[in-house]
């Protein structure tokens, strides 16, 4: 079974790695959609970047997960859900609401969008 909290653990490591501190705020929410972007653009062409791209998206979008959860989402029933997201990605989920929070990741570095976790972010807590 997947490790979310581990994963989360990780995209914290390689934050800092690069200088970055994800720190449970909204800004580190920013953050690793910018850090998503550069991603995108270090590893475009490079001939494991697939991987890279998908193992990066899938701890950064699993650090914004743990961080709504902790936030209150677990109070209100959300948990992961391994396989019932779209093309069987990790979704938050509760009843039969779903946050693709894996999807929007990917989405970025495999698709060129430049935002979508914020929105998933702030559709559930706004500031």
């Amino acid at each position: 079974p997947m490790n979310f909290k581990v994963m989360a653990k990780n995209a914290v490591e390689y934050a800092k790695c690069d200088g970055i501190v994800l720190d449970g705020t909204r800004e580190s929410v920013l953050c690793v959609e910018k850090i998503l972007i550069r991603y995108r653009a270090k590893y475009s062409g490079q001939k494991d970047a697939k991987w890279k791209l998908s193992s990066f998206s899938a701890c950064y979008a699993t650090y914004v997960g743990e961080l709504m959860l902790r936030k209150g989402l677990k109070k209100r029933g959300f948990m992961w859900r391994s396989f019932d997201g779209i093309r069987d990605l990790p979704v938050l989920k509760s009843g039969d609401e779903e946050i693709p929070l894996w999807a929007a990741a990917r989405r970025i570095v495999f698709e060129g969008a430049d935002s979508g976790l914020c929105e998933l972010y702030d559709k559930y807590f706004a500031e």
